[in-house]
C-alpha cells in the first residue's frame, strides 16, 4: 500500500551527518510510497507534492555537500540557509504524513494512531523550528551563548521524534496494511464499500 516504503525513506532521515547525501534517496523512496498512498486521501496526495519537491530541493543540496566533501568549495552561510530551507520542506512533508495517517486510520476505525499521528502534526513544528534557528546564522548571533545548549536539544529532540514518527508509520502499516493483503488495501477498501 506504501506505507513500507514510506517506513524506508522516513527512516533515512536519521542522518544527520551526511543528510546532503541521503536526503535526496530518502526523498525519492517517500516519494514512491506516497505515490501508492495518494489515491487513499487528499493529504497523502499532497505530501506526494512535498516530496518531490524536496527531491528537487536536494539535488542542489548534494551538490554543494559533495563539494564540501571534496575541499572544493565551502561556504557555511550557504549551508545554513540550504538547511533552513530543507528543513522547512520537511516540516510540511512530515505535517501531511501525519495529517494522511490521521484521516486514513480514523476512517477504519483505529484507536491510538489518530491521536498519536495527531500530537506529530503538532509536534513537527516545534521541532523542526528549533532546527530552523540552529541553522540560521543570524539568529545563531541573538542566542549567543546558548546555541550549543539549542543544537544539541534539538539534536536529541529531532531524534526522538522521528523516531515517534517511525512508531506512528510503522503502526499505521501494521494495523491498515495486513499481511497477506493482495494490494494492501482491502481492510480500508472494505470499510468505504459498508458507507
Amino acid at each position: 500500500m506504501g506505507f513500507g516504503t514510506l517506513f524506508i525513506g522516513y527512516f533515512l532521515l536519521l542522518n544527520f551527518t551526511y543528510f546532503g547525501f541521503t536526503d535526496i534517496v530518502a526523498a525519492g523512496i517517500m516519494a514512491a510510497g506516497l505515490y501508492k498512498l495518494s489515491g487513499i486521501n487528499r493529504e497523502f496526495k499532497l505530501a506526494f507534492y512535498a516530496a518531490l519537491t524536496f527531491l528537487l530541493y536536494s539535488v542542489p543540496e548534494l551538490i554543494i555537500f559533495t563539494l564540501r566533501i571534496l575541499e572544493i568549495y565551502y561556504d557555511s552561510t550557504l549551508t545554513g540557509y540550504i538547511s533552513i530551507g530543507s528543513s522547512v520542506i520537511v516540516t510540511a512533508l512530515t505535517a501531511l504524513i501525519m495529517k494522511g495517517i490521521l484521516s486514513v486510520s480514523r476512517e477504519v476505525g483505529l484507536d491510538r494512531i489518530p491521536s498519536l499521528s495527531k500530537f506529530s502534526t503538532y509536534a513537527c513544528f516545534f521541532v523542526y523550528g528549533l532546527w530552523i534557528i540552529c541553522n540560521a546564522t543570524f539568529l545563531t548571533n541573538i542566542f549567543g551563548g546558548y546555541v550549543k545548549v539549542i543544537y544539541l536539544i534539538s539534536i536529541v529532540l529531532l531524534l526522538l521524534y522521528v523516531g515517534f514518527n517511525l512508531y506512528v508509520i510503522y503502526g499505521a502499516y501494521m494495523k491498515i496494511c495486513m499481511p497477506g493483503d493482495e494490494d494492501g488495501t482491502n481492510r480500508l477498501n472494505k470499510k468505504r464499500r459498508r458507507k
